[in-house]
């Protein structure tokens, strides 16, 4: 039968609780201890001096139900997403905001000026920093009809054209111009095309001319003209459309598209 032979202790160091046990010789033995000797080691950090950290843990900020896409401003003083398919500002409390309503396809953005371009689909959106969401083109009118009627124009050759403008002032481009040779003094324009939060912009020429001339901004279907427009505003967004439907293309060269 063994028996336990009494050993005296010339002192007591205490329980030490607060050196990294990982660090220094094992018991008995002079091999420095390392990862190898554990033998539980649940979502730890092994490090280059062969000792192990807890790793850091991350508790889930924002429940989303279906994020597709994100957009963070360089400064990161903006985040948006799109979360089952709708456009959302993440506020600084990772509560959101809704911008904007049902987007599909894949999402483009870039950043200019503070303001956001998003492209999804067929959805062009212009997002400011207020929240504002618009669209980032303004759309092209159709084509109107024109007529000669009587009126005091000058007998001659002239060309019609309309944009829109909208509820912030943007105006986008041109229809392809119309053209009519009046003998009697007059233009009527019929089937101007209205659209909803937008003002049409009427230009003409003046006789045998080419330079348009702003002549009136309607929210009605026909209006008619019998006097020459004055010389002032003259239509700068001729040729130009909307952005395309095709998402790849944001900015070109540090301008809007």
């Amino acid at each position: 039968m063994q028996t336990s032979s009494t050993k005296t202790l010339s002192r007591f160091l205490g329980l030490n609780n607060v050196a990294d046990p990982m660090r220094g010789t094992a018991p008995g033995t002079r091999e420095h201890q390392s990862w190898e000797w554990t033998s539980i080691a649940n979502n730890v950090d092994c490090t280059d001096s062969h000792g192990i950290e807890l790793r850091s843990g991350y508790l889930s900020a924002l429940a989303g139900s279906g994020i597709t896409a994100s957009y963070s401003s360089i400064d990161y003083s903006k985040l948006y997403i799109i979360d089952a398919g709708a456009l959302k500002r993440v506020n600084a409390d990772m509560t959101t905001t809704t911008l904007y309503g049902t987007l599909t396809g894949t999402a483009y953005w870039a950043g200019q000026n503070d303001i956001v371009y998003l492209s999804c689909g067929t959805d062009k959106l212009r997002i400011k920093s207020d929240n504002t969401v618009s669209r980032w083109g303004v759309l092209v009118p159709a084509e109107p009809t024109v007529n000669a009627v009587s009126g005091s124009l000058a007998a001659g050759f002239y060309q019609v054209a309309l944009t829109y403008t909208d509820a912030h002032g943007r105006e986008g481009g041109a229809c392809p111009a119309v053209g009519v040779q009046v003998t009697d003094g007059g233009v009527t324009i019929s089937n101007i095309p209205q659209l909803s939060g937008y003002t049409t912009n009427v230009y003409m020429t003046d006789m045998d001319g080419t330079v348009f001339y702003l002549a009136a901004r309607t929210t009605l279907p026909a209006l008619t003209l019998t006097h020459p427009p004055e010389a002032g505003v003259e239509l700068t967004t001729q040729f130009m459309d909307e952005p395309p439907e095709d998402g790849s293309y944001i900015a070109f060269l540090g301008a809007n598209a």
